[in-house]
C-alpha cells in the first residue's frame, strides 16, 4: 500500500470550512477524476483521489484556488494565492479548462438566470427536472447525461447565453475554443514532428482521428501515455520547440 499524499487532517480541516455551493463546486470540478464516485460526497471524493495517487498538496492547492478560499490556501496549506498561480503555470493542472470554465460561469449567473436557462432547454430535455434550486453546475450535470454538453460540445449552452443577453458569458466559451484550437494545433505540430522522424504511422494514424472528433485537447490532460510522450519529447528536441506545449 503506498502513503497517501494528502494527510487526512487537511482533507478533514477543509471539507469542513466549505459551505454547501463551495462543495458543490470542488466536486464538480474533480468529475473527471472519479467518473466511478460521480455521486460521492466532497470528503469521500478526496479520500478516494488521494487513495489512488491522483491528489497532491499542490492538487489540494489548485482546487482551493478554484474556489476561491484563498484564506484557507494560507491557514491550512501554508501557501499563498501567487505561489498555487505560478505553480500552476510550471505543472500539470489537476482539473480540466472546460471544469475551470463552467465553474467560472456558474460564478457569473444569477439564480433567475438559472431558471431561464432550466426553461429554453425544455424543447432539448423535456425529462429534465425542473427543481427551482437547480444550480447551473447542477444543470451541466443533467446535461452531459444526454450527451447535450462536453468540453468540445458548447454550442447548446452558447444559444442559451444569446437569449438570455449574456454575451459575456459568451464571450468566455469562445475564448476557451480559441485557446482550444492554438493548443490542439501546436501539439499535432509536435506530435507529426516527431511521427515524421520516427516513422511512428501508428501514432500518426490516432492523433488523426483524435482531432475529426475533436478529443486530442481531452486525451492529451487525461492520457497518462501522453504525459510519458512529452515527457521523453522533451529528450530531443530544443526548449523553443517545447514552449509550444507548455
Amino acid at each position: 500500500m503506498t502513503k497517501c499524499q494528502v494527510p487526512a487532517v487537511l482533507i478533514h480541516q477543509i471539507e469542513e470550512e466549505l459551505d454547501k455551493e463551495e462543495d458543490e463546486m470542488m466536486v464538480f470540478l474533480c468529475r473527471d477524476l472519479a467518473p466511478d464516485l460521480a455521486t460521492a460526497g466532497l470528503k469521500e471524493l478526496l479520500v478516494a483521489l488521494n487513495e489512488r495517487d491522483k491528489l497532491s498538496l499542490l492538487g489540494l492547492s489548485e482546487l482551493l484556488y478554484r474556489v476561491k478560499r484563498y484564506d484557507l490556501l494560507r491557514r491550512i496549506l501554508k501557501t499563498e494565492k501567487t505561489t498555487v498561480e505560478a505553480n500552476l503555470t510550471r505543472n500539470p493542472r489537476l482539473v480540466p479548462d472546460y471544469r475551470v470554465l463552467m465553474v467560472e460561469i456558474n460564478e457569473n449567473l444569477e439564480k433567475e438566470e438559472v431558471s431561464s436557462l432550466v426553461f429554453l432547454l425544455r424543447d432539448f430535455a423535456p425529462r429534465m427536472k425542473m427543481a427551482k434550486d437547480k444550480s447551473f453546475l447542477r444543470l451541466v450535470i443533467e446535461l452531459e447525461k444526454l450527451n447535450l454538453v462536453a468540453p468540445n460540445q458548447l454550442d447548446l449552452i452558447e444559444n442559451c447565453f444569446r437569449n438570455i443577453h449574456r454575451i459575456d458569458l459568451i464571450k468566455k466559451i469562445e475564448k476557451y475554443k480559441q485557446e482550444g484550437k492554438i493548443l490542439l494545433h501546436c501539439l499535432v505540430l509536435i506530435v507529426r514532428v516527431r511521427c515524421s522522424l520516427t516513422k511512428d504511422k501508428a501514432t500518426s494514424q490516432s492523433i488523426c482521428m483524435l482531432q475529426r472528433i475533436g478529443l486530442f485537447k481531452q486525451v492529451l490532460y487525461h492520457s497518462v501515455f501522453l504525459f510519458v510522450f512529452l515527457f521523453n519529447f522533451q529528450l530531443s528536441y530544443p526548449p523553443f520547440v517545447l514552449s509550444l506545449c507548455m
